[in-house]
């Protein structure tokens, strides 16, 4: 099964890179690459052994050696992201920090080669933005220096591929799902993608869903929780299983035991992953299944899961045969639930240019657009979390209700993960988008009856495009 890229593709070489500085990414490197090699493995294993003068002696040669291959190697960000680790730890932040700072230069200017090509000034530089911090990388560091077997599922969780499960079922025994949880935290921030296959595999292993939600809690923004909710129901007899979880998933989402833990629009969500797998991927006959919720912020919020689950778990040949805006254009019912995930897929179709998609967005029919503006900001939260300003850019176009669901877009997931980074992002933003956007950030996810809702779910009348 192909996966698309989800808006993290450099965060997810974080785990990567950090595991070459631990010494335990396969490569062949020449001879002055094994004297670093061996520096930061006595260091690395000198930190474990609380041996900590030993490990800033050799985390200092390490650096030196790399200086001498040049002042913009990889491996000198990462011996520096390896000694500024080590001064964070100790409470050395002053000393740690212009470690971190040169090692973000390097790293950035290295990453962000790749997109030189990009030269129009409405080319939102996504590299840039989504350029994992080095002291992001630093604290992955401090976690895996310390656990070895962490180490060890870090290395083949890198180089699995696309599909994890197997690696979380082999290492869930003896890390527990905390740990994991852990190591996807600190490699995305936004890891909720990441922690569905974890969440299917912490229900294999645990055998009872309550059991299951108290080990998933509500990290990775309750990606872990949706993985449960796709294994419990998704993998029943399709038509079974679809007509049974139809009886039972209004009882279910308002049970005590999911109550007390998640909102029901949550909920919704990640019985939308299980519809599309029981429906057998039918869009249409999924969809139609949302109807049992007998609410239209409900039904709303499990045609997200059923559009999420479609556009980031698609089977071989599904993206490569369908038009540019499939399925958006074909299953209308809900086009910002359609959008927020596909707009993924249509930004890169159009050159990576936001002008581009806004213009895109306004040749659409009224509530089509609506869901592309929604789109639009969902996109840009990763952008946001780092360049809080950007906000008032990305959502400065449209009319009041375009601009206000690309803000909801944008803030409600982000707020999920960063509140105050939400909060912020709100701060540049003046008159009813500022109070749009502080709601946004103070409520989140899912809420049931949020004002705007009447946009999200068809019942309000739009006004004809503007010429």
């Amino acid at each position: 099964m192909a996966k698309p890229a989800t808006g993290g593709a450099w965060w997810c070489c974080l785990g990567s890179l950090v595991l070459v500085a631990l010494g335990l990414a396969a490569q062949s490197p020449p001879e002055p690459e094994k004297t670093w090699e061996q520096h930061m493995a006595a260091g690395n294993a000198a930190r474990l052994e609380q041996r900590l003068a030993d490990a800033e002696k050799h985390y200092r040669a390490a650096v030196e050696v790399a200086e001498n291959s040049g002042p913009e190697d990889s491996r000198l960000a990462m011996s520096l992201i390896a000694l500024g680790s080590l001064y964070r730890a100790q409470g050395r932040a002053a000393e740690a920090e212009p470690l971190l700072q040169r090692a973000q230069a390097i790293w950035g200017k290295a990453l962000r080669g790749e997109h030189d090509h990009k030269s129009s000034a409405e080319v939102l530089d996504e590299a840039e933005m989504a350029i994992p911090t080095a002291a992001a990388a630093a604290r992955l560091y401090e976690l895996l220096v310390q656990s070895p077997a962490l180490q060890q599922f870090a290395g083949e969780y890198e180089a699995a591929g696309p599909e994890k499960r197997a690696v979380f079922e082999k290492h869930l025994p003896a890390l527990g799902a905390g740990k994991i949880l852990d190591y996807l935290e600190a490699t995305d921030p936004f890891c909720h993608h990441q922690s569905h296959e974890l969440g299917q595999a912490i229900l294999a292993r645990a055998g009872d869903v309550v059991a299951a939600l108290g080990e998933c809690q509500s990290r990775c923004g309750t990606g872990c929780m949706h993985g449960v909710l796709k294994e419990a129901f998704g993998g029943a007899a399709p038509a079974a299983g679809l007509a049974e979880l139809k009886k039972q998933m209004v009882g279910f989402c308002f049970a005590s035991e999911m109550a007390e833990r998640y909102q029901p629009g949550n909920c919704a969500h990640g019985i939308g992953h299980a519809l599309l797998m029981l429906a057998g991927r039918d869009l249409g006959q999924a969809l139609a299944a949302c109807a049992s919720f007998q609410n239209p912020a409900l039904e709303y919020y499990c045609a997200t899961g059923i559009f999420m689950e479609y556009e980031m778990e698609p089977e071989d040949g599904e993206l490569s045969a369908r038009s540019l805006h499939y399925p958006c254009d074909t299953h209308t019912r809900y086009p910002a639930a359609c959008y927020r995930y596909h707009a993924f897929a249509l930004l890169p179709a159009l050159g990576d240019d936001r002008a581009r998609f806004v213009a895109e967005c306004q040749s659409l029919p009224a509530p089509r657009r609506l869901g592309c503006f929604h789109g639009l900001g969902a996109t840009h939260m990763r952008a946001i979390a780092r360049a809080p300003e950007l906000l008032a850019e990305v959502c400065r176009d449209g009319t009041a209700d375009e601009q206000t669901v690309c803000i909801e877009g944008a803030i409600e997931f982000l707020a999920d993960y960063d509140q105050p980074g939400a909060v912020a992002a709100c701060a540049f933003l003046e008159g009813e988008n500022a109070a749009v956007c502080d709601r946004a950030a103070r409520e989140k996810r899912y809420q049931l009856g949020k004002p705007t809702m009447k946009l999200y779910t068809g019942e309000l009348t739009l006004p004809p495009p503007q010429p």
